[in-house]
């Protein structure tokens, strides 16, 4: 199976869970050499949009980094107002191998 196929059905079920604390970790230099085995994801949204240190925390089988152009995959994430609260849009965005291979899901 494709990992961006994956990738996306893990993050549907786990979902966004909203914070209003957002703690910034370091940026460490070489901080992408010793990394295990799996998919490089850069991943892109705001505080308010996302909570990143929840995604990092529960999804535990890629590797976060924090240059776009060492990841495999970029993941924009955006939110808007719907009917009864927010609509969160996933953007998985292939770079390198999975170039061209672009998904969404809300």
């Amino acid at each position: 199976m494709n990992p961006l196929v994956v990738f996306l059905i893990m993050i549907s079920i786990i979902g966004l869970a909203p914070s209003h604390a957002w703690a910034q970790e370091a940026a460490a230099a070489g901080d992408n050499e010793n990394l295990s085995p799996g998919l490089l994801v850069f991943l892109d949204c705001e505080r308010r949009t996302c909570d990143q240190n929840y995604l990092r925390r529960e999804i535990t089988f890629i590797n976060y980094v924090r240059d776009r152009q060492d990841a495999q995959i970029h993941i924009l994430v955006t939110n808007q107002a719907a009917g009864s609260g927010q609509e969160y849009r996933f953007n998985f965005i292939g770079l390198r191998e999975f170039e061209g291979d672009d998904t969404q899901q809300v």
